[in-house]
């Protein structure tokens, strides 16, 4: 093997392991802050459905406005009583399902994403989107009820 090659071969494995460090670094600080929490599963196949108490759509809207998205390249649009979240690889969306006597009910879905192997290439931002979407939920009423639903994905293959 050539010097050179040697010398390539060195420098790529350093930056795939400077990569591999830093994402679990990113991962880490996102734990440790609280921003992202520990899943199990597929998590951005189930809608949840988030039962809330004695709030009104104004006020989860000035709720929406403070969540903290930095760090991530989700931005948030609004429109109809629904909320947009708008990331790299994925759309999602909060929605006001129903609202009756003081009680709503919300729907997050990630409705759209683009994924390698059956994996979302982007489910830590899904995550800390979802994990900032609870917290503001519980932050609102800390009886909040949670209910997840399994839905059903349309995928396309390209070739």
């Amino acid at each position: 093997m050539k010097p050179w090659a040697i010398v390539l071969f060195i420098i790529i494995g350093a930056l795939i392991a400077w990569a591999f460090w830093y994402k679990s670094r990113q991962l880490k600080k996102f734990y440790d802050s609280g921003r992202m929490i520990k899943r199990d599963g597929k998590f951005w196949d189930d809608a949840s459905i988030f039962g809330l108490t004695g709030a009104s759509y104004e006020i989860v809207k000035a709720n929406m406005e403070k969540i903290d998205l930095t760090e991530t390249s989700v931005k948030i649009t609004e429109d109809n009583n629904r909320f947009n979240f708008i990331g790299r690889d994925f759309e999602a969306y909060l929605k006001l399902e129903s609202e009756e006597n003081g009680n709503q009910v919300w729907r997050y879905e990630v409705y759209k994403y683009d994924s390698k192997y059956g994996v979302p290439n982007n489910k830590d931002e899904m995550n800390v989107v979802l994990t900032a979407i609870e917290k503001m939920f519980l932050g609102l009423d800390n009886s909040t009820k949670v209910e997840t639903i399994a839905i059903k994905h349309k995928t396309t293959t390209h070739l």
